[in-house]
């Protein structure tokens, strides 16, 4: 009993883990493309005015 209790305490743990990982790379992805777009919202009146 007290083994699997463990076993299944770790798989939450990793669980818990994996996905604040992924949370983690799509919070970055999200900051990288709103400062890609801002860039181009910059560059882009640039390129209409020339």
């Amino acid at each position: 009993m007290i083994a699997d209790k463990n076993s299944s305490h770790n798989i939450r743990e990793e669980f818990l883990s994996c996905n604040l990982i992924l949370l983690n790379i799509i919070y970055i992805c999200q900051i990288n493309l709103s400062i890609i777009i801002t860039i181009f919202d910059n560059c882009i009146p640039v390129n209409k005015i020339s």
